[in-house]
């Protein structure tokens, strides 16, 4: 992890932070076992593979998934069990967990499950 405190999030990490939250929702809704945990460790990364949010902390992570939370709140959306919707969010977010619900949906719908780091860089 970089040194990235009150640095604003790239197009790239909140879609990424969206497109995972969608994908907890989607195994939500369907039934499916998922670990947060390990999603969140894939979001991150290691110095060898850094994912798409390598230069956030956990702890940031998991605020903006409850970030990501308060916007599926507000649009009626399911809210993935354990992401209380935090009080404030940046507008942005909603653009990018439309895109992200618009993909994970799509994949579902067509019986296929979304691959995490795939969709990221073939989104944005």
């Amino acid at each position: 992890m970089t040194g990235t405190a009150h640095t604003p999030w790239t197009d790239t990490e909140q879609y990424a932070i969206c497109l995972a939250y969608c994908i907890m929702q989607q195994a939500q809704e369907n039934g499916t076992r998922f670990n947060k945990s390990a999603i969140r460790r894939e979001l991150i990364g290691t110095d060898e593979q850094p994912g798409p949010l390598h230069a956030r902390s956990n702890g940031s992570v998991e605020g903006k998934l409850m970030n990501v939370s308060a916007v599926a709140h507000n649009r009626g959306d399911v809210q993935v069990a354990g992401y209380k919707p935090a009080k404030h969010y940046q507008k942005s977010l909603t653009y990018w967990y439309t895109m992200a619900r618009r993909v994970v949906q799509q994949d579902s719908q067509s019986g296929q499950t979304t691959d995490l780091q795939t969709a990221v860089h073939a989104t944005v």
